[in-house]
C-alpha cells in the first residue's frame, strides 16, 4: 500500500441490527427451555380444540362453557385430577 492510500474500513450493520439478532436468539431460549419444562413435568394445558383464529375469545354464553367443559372432561388430564 501506498503512503497516499488509506485502507478502508469494513462496513457493519447498525447495533438495532445486532441487538434484534441477539433478542430473537434470548427468545428463542426461553421457548425452548419452557417447552421443556412444561414437557419434563408433564404439567401442560388440556387445549380440547386448536383453534389458532377463531379460538381468540372464550365462550360468551353459559352453553358454550358448558359444551367446553364436556370437552375437558374427555382428556386423560381431567380424569387423573378427579381420582
Amino acid at each position: 500500500m501506498s503512503v497516499g492510500q488509506q485502507q478502508q474500513l469494513p462496513v457493519v450493520s447498525p447495533p438495532a441490527v445486532g441487538n434484534w439478532l441477539l433478542l430473537s436468539s434470548v427468545l428463542v431460549f426461553v421457548v425452548i427451555v419452557v417447552g421443556g419444562v412444561t414437557r419434563l413435568t408433564e404439567s401442560g394445558l388440556s387445549i380440547t380444540e386448536w383453534r389458532p383464529i377463531t379460538g381468540i375469545l372464550p365462550p360468551l354464553s353459559r352453553t358454550e362453557w358448558e359444551d367446553e367443559f364436556k370437552k375437558y372432561k374427555a382428556t386423560p388430564e381431567f380424569r387423573l385430577c378427579v381420582h
